[in-house]
């Protein structure tokens, strides 16, 4: 029986700043061991400890989705010391991943249903995990109508940005990007908070099921 208390070893493969602010990078890491991978078989809405040795350990949701192979991914807000020292390791450090922990979403349930996931800030992790495994070929089929409701304070504080303007594109998936505010004059989506947005814009069809995760107020 594997020891649950024991990370499994990874190497950071890449790390992308993923606001302007540069308080949140996004961590791929890959495992040195090629069949911890499967032995780290998570579901979307899941999280794992991410754990520094002689530094700590901290809970950090999963960003990748389990239908991408090779790598697993977080975004990492930096505001304590664990945080602080992973946002100043390099490509090609070593660390460890223990897990995965924690409840998924109930993907059974929400099969043949329409789905609306509204997100807001960095606590928009899982939910592009959830994103992913739903629009993928295999699976997006399983799902009636997709709405996704995604905001940050400003332009520069969305997550995923290229991933979000590709999502707004598609025709299988309804995507509503918002901001607080900007003067960006070229600024094509929406502008607002995301509850008064969505509440004055929008009615629910029967049979549909909400996941919502928002970060701290700011």
């Amino acid at each position: 029986m594997e020891n649950p208390y024991l990370p499994y070893p990874v190497r950071i493969d890449d790390i992308e700043v993923a606001t302007e602010d540069k308080s949140l990078k996004t961590f791929t890491f890959v495992f040195v061991n090629p069949e911890d991978e499967e032995k780290f078989a998570y579901k979307a809405g899941q999280f794992a400890e991410l754990s520094i040795p002689g530094v700590g350990e901290i809970p950090i949701g999963i960003a990748s989705s389990p239908v991408e192979k090779g790598f697993v991914k977080f975004t990492v807000f930096r505001t304590g010391v664990v945080t602080t020292h992973l946002h100043n390791m390099k490509k090609g450090d070593l660390m460890g991943i223990r897990g995965p922990l924690g409840n998924w979403y109930p993907w059974d349930k929400l099969e043949n249903k329409n789905v609306v996931i509204i997100g807001g800030g960095f606590a928009f992790t899982t939910l592009r995990s959830s994103i992913v495994y739903m629009l993928d070929p295999a699976n997006r089929k399983k799902f009636k109508n997709i709405d996704v409701v995604y905001g940050a304070r400003s332009p520069g504080m969305l997550l995923y940005r290229e991933e979000l303007f590709d999502w707004e594109k598609r025709d299988d998936i309804n995507m509503h990007i918002t901001v607080d505010g900007t003067d960006d004059p070229d600024w094509k989506y929406h502008t607002g908070f995301v509850p008064r947005w969505w509440r004055t814009t929008h009615r629910l069809p029967m049979k549909t099921r909400m996941r919502l995760c928002a970060d701290r107020p700011s």
